[in-house]
C-alpha cells in the first residue's frame, strides 16, 4: 500500500504546483492543469480503492465463493499461479481435508529482474514470502500449502499432476519485451498449464476487463484506452485455443471469472485468426 499512497501523493504534490505556479504567475493553462492533475489523483485513489476492494464484491468473499462453486472433495492437488500474498491458495486451502495447494511466485527482486516476459510496471504492493506465510498462518492452512519461487512460465511439474490450477490476476502481467497487448506468453502459460493438469482438470482464472466505471478510474486514463482488448472475449479465446472447455463465467463491474475444463484428448490446438494480436503466432511448442 505504501507504493500505492507515494504515488497519490506525487501526483497531489504535482497538481499543487501547478495550481500555485498558474495562480500567482497568472498562467491560466498551468493552474487548469494543476486542477486537473488534482482531480485526477483523488479520483484514482477512490476508483482504485473501490473498485478493487469494495464493489461489487471484494476478492477474498469472491476467492471463497469460486472455490465454493467448484465443490472440491478435499482431496486435490491444487496449484495457485502468482499467488501473491496467497488469497486464492488461502481460500482454496480452506477447502481441502488430505488435499495440498502449491503457491508459485517470484518474490524476490533479483530473479524478477531476469524475466523478459514480466510487466515492471505493476507494483507489487509490499508482496513478500514471509508476509505470504504469515497469512497462511493467521488462517490457519499453512501446514496445507507450500510456496515455491517459480515462474509462471516455467512451470516445472510433471504432466498430469494437478486437479485444480488458479491464475488470479497474473496473465495480464505476462508479455513479451514489456509489450502489454501480446499473446504469446499468455497463451504460453495456459498451455503449460495445460499439460500438468490431470485428465478432467480444472483451471480458474481471474482477470481484469476494461468495463464499468470503478474500472475506469482504477486505470490510468491512458492504460484504459490503449487497453480495451481486454475483454471477456479475449480471456475465452486465450483458454480455449490452449485447449480448455469453458465451463462457467462471470463478469461485474470490470472483472472476470472464467473456469475451463481440461479435455480428454484435445492438444489444444489453437485458433489463431481469432485473437487480436499476431503476436500469438510467436508461440513456441512445449
Amino acid at each position: 500500500m505504501n507504493a500505492f499512497l507515494g504515488g497519490f501523493l506525487l501526483i497531489e504534490f504535482c497538481g499543487v504546483v501547478g495550481v500555485i505556479t498558474g495562480h500567482y504567475c497568472g498562467n491560466r493553462i498551468a493552474l487548469g492543469i494543476g486542477l486537473i492533475v488534482i482531480v485526477y489523483g483523488i479520483l484514482q485513489t477512490i476508483g482504485h480503492f473501490l473498485g478493487v476492494y469494495v464493489i461489487p464484491e471484494n476478492r477474498v468473499a469472491k476467492a471463497a465463493r469460486i472455490a465454493d462453486l467448484l465443490d472440491l472433495s478435499g482431496n486435490e492437488r491444487i496449484l495457485d499461479v502468482g499467488t501473491g500474498r496467497g488469497l486464492h491458495a488461502i481460500e482454496f486451502a480452506k477447502r481441502l481435508t488430505t488435499g495440498k495447494v502449491v503457491a508459485i511466485d517470484i518474490w524476490h527482486e533479483h530473479l524478477r529482474s531476469t524475466l523478459k516476459h514480466y510487466d515492471f510496471t505493476s507494483h507489487t504492493l509490499g508482496h513478500s514470502l514471509q508476509r505470504t506465510l504469515e497469512n497462511a498462518e493467521i488462517e490457519q492452512v499453512a501446514h496445507k500449502v507450500s510456496f515455491r519461487n517459480m515462474d509462471a512460465n516455467d512451470l516445472q511439474f510433471d504432466e498430469n499432476f494437478f486437479d485444480v490450477a488458479i491464475c488470479g490476476y497474473i496473465l495480464q502481467h505476462l508479455h513479451a519485451g514489456g509489450r502489454r497487448r501480446g499473446d504469446e506468453q499468455k497463451l504460453c502459460c495456459m498451455k503449460k498449464i495445460y499439460k500438468i493438469l490431470k485428465p478432467e482438470g480444472r483451471v480458474v482464472i481471474f482477470e481484469a476487463v476494461h468495463k464499468g466505471f470503478t474500472n475506469f478510474l482504477a486505470f490510468t486514463p491512458f492504460v484504459y484506452l490503449f487497453s480495451r482488448w481486454l475483454t471477456e472475449d479475449y480471456w475465452r479465446q486465450i483458454l480455449q485455443n490452449a485447449g480448455f472447455k469453458i465451463e462457467y463465467t462471470e463478469v461485474s463491474q470490470g472483472n472476470v471469472v472464467l473456469v475451463g475444463r481440461k479435455q480428454k484428448g484435445h492438444r489444444g490446438i489453437p485458433n489463431f485468426g481469432r485473437l487480436l494480436s499476431w503476436d500469438v503466432l510467436l508461440v513456441p511448442s512445449i
